[in-house]
C-alpha cells in the first residue's frame, strides 16, 4: 500500500518536496535550474519549474515535459506522479540527448484553495483558446439555471432537489447533451462551472511562453499533463488530443497499455481551450517537422457509470454554489472527485502509471 505521507497534504508541503528534486536532477543534468513565477498578487503562490538541458553540443535534442496542477486541486495527484517519476524513471533517462521540463503546479491558487479553477474562477484547461473567446456551447445557456443555482447551499434535501431538476433536464435535452454542455467549457457565465474565461489568464499566458521556450529547437518532444477525475475508477486513461493523428488503438498497441481515448464525445468528451490541443496547433504552425506526442494522464476516481457521473456533476455544482453563496457540506464530496483518501486507489493508479510510462517512454525513444 502507498504510505499515507506519499501524497502531500498542502500546497506548501508539495512545493518543498518539488524543490528537493533539484539537486537530484543536477547530479545528472549539471545545469538544471529552479525557477519560480509568482501568481495571485499579495499571496505566496508560484508556478515553479525545473529546466534541465543536456550537453550543449549534443546535436538533436529530445524534450520531456511533465506538467501538473493545471486544475489546481489535481496538483496533489500530480505531485504523486512526479514522485514516482523521480524515484523510478529519472535514473533511466539519458542526459546526453534528453532535456527536461518539470512544472509544479500551473495553477497554484487552485492547488492551495483545493479548487479546479484559478482565482478568477477560470478553468485553465478551457482557457488555451486559439483566436477569440466566442461561446460555441449553446446548450450551456439552456442549463445555466440548473448548473449554477443561486443561494446558500444546504445539504438538507439537496439530493432530492438536484435529482428532480436533473430529471427535468434529461427529459428536455437528454443525458448526453447535458454532459457535453457541462464539460466542454463556456465563456458567458463568469461564476459558472467550467468557465473558460473571456481572455487569456496570466497562468495561461505564462504557460504558453514556457512551453514555447522549451519546445524551440528540439527534434522531438513528449508532453504528459496529469489530471484526475474522469474515467474508470482507480485506473489511468491516456486522453489524446483530436489533433493526434494516430488512433487510440494504434497507440495502445505501441505502448502496451490498453486505456487510450481521444477527447471527443464518442470516446471521452470534447473540450474547448485545452492545453495539449494548443501545443499540437502551435507546433503545427511553427515546427511541423517535429516529432511530438502529448496526452493527458487522467486518473479516474468515482468511475464512469451513470450514477458516478451524476454524483460528480452534483458535487461540482454544489461546491461552486457554496463558494459563491456560502453553505456547508459541499467540500468533502468535491475533494473525493479528485483525490480519494483510499491508499488502495493510489496503489491502483500508480500500477497503471508505471505500465503506461514504461510503454510511452520506450515507444517514444526516451528510455531503452
Amino acid at each position: 500500500m502507498v504510505p499515507s505521507n506519499f501524497i502531500p497534504a498542502t500546497y506548501e508541503e508539495s512545493r518543498a518536496a518539488f524543490a528537493a528534486y533539484l539537486p537530484v536532477i543536477q547530479s545528472a543534468w549539471g545545469d538544471a535550474t529552479w525557477n519560480s513565477h509568482p501568481v495571485a498578487v499579495g499571496e505566496e503562490l508560484f508556478i515553479d519549474w525545473i529546466m534541465a538541458r543536456g550537453e550543449k553540443n549534443a546535436g538533436a535534442r529530445k524534450m520531456l515535459i511533465l506538467s501538473t496542477g493545471l486544475h489546481g486541486i489535481e496538483g496533489y495527484a500530480g505531485a504523486m506522479f512526479l514522485r514516482v517519476f523521480m524515484d523510478e524513471y529519472l535514473p533511466r533517462l539519458r542526459p546526453e540527448d534528453t532535456d527536461l521540463l518539470l512544472i509544479h503546479p500551473l495553477n497554484p491558487w487552485g492547488m492551495k484553495m483545493r479548487r479546479r479553477v484559478n482565482q478568477n474562477n477560470v478553468d485553465l484547461n478551457r482557457n488555451f483558446v486559439r483566436g477569440a473567446f466566442v461561446d460555441a456551447n449553446p446548450d450551456y445557456a439552456r442549463l445555466n439555471g440548473f448548473l449554477n443555482p443561486v443561494g446558500v447551499f444546504s445539504p438538507q434535501g439537496a439530493w432530492l432537489k438536484f435529482g428532480s431538476r436533473l430529471l427535468g433536464q434529461i427529459l428536455r435535452l437528454g443525458a448526453g447533451r447535458i454532459k457535453a454542455a457541462m464539460l466542454r467549457g463556456q465563456v458567458s457565465y463568469p461564476r459558472g462551472v467550467y468557465f473558460g474565461g473571456q481572455a487569456r489568464q496570466p497562468e495561461t499566458q505564462f504557460a504558453m511562453q514556457l512551453l514555447q521556450e522549451a519546445l524551440r529547437g528540439c527534434s522531438q518532444a513528449l508532453l504528459l499533463d496529469v489530471h484526475t477525475g474522469y474515467g474508470p475508477a482507480g485506473r489511468l486513461t491516456l486522453v489524446n488530443s483530436p489533433l493526434e493523428t494516430r488512433s487510440g488503438g494504434t497507440l495502445a498497441g505501441l505502448f502496451g497499455y490498453p486505456l487510450v481515448a481521444s477527447a471527443n464525445p464518442q470516446e471521452f468528451y470534447a473540450i474547448d481551450g485545452d492545453m495539449v490541443d494548443w501545443v499540437y496547433a502551435w507546433l503545427g504552425e511553427n515546427a511541423p517537422q517535429m516529432r511530438f506526442y502529448g496526452t493527458a494522464l487522467e486518473y479516474g476516481t468515482l468511475g464512469d457509470s451513470l450514477p458516478a457521473q451524476i454524483i460528480s456533476m452534483a458535487a461540482t455544482v454544489w461546491e461552486n454554489q457554496a463558494f459563491w453563496f456560502g453553505g456547508q457540506g459541499a467540500r468533502a464530496g468535491y475533494e473525493a472527485l479528485f483525490l480519494p483518501a483510499s491508499p488502495a486507489w493510489a496503489d491502483s493508479v500508480l500500477s497503471d502509471t508505471r505500465q503506461a510510462l514504461d510503454g510511452i517512454l520506450r515507444a517514444e525513444g526516451f528510455m531503452p
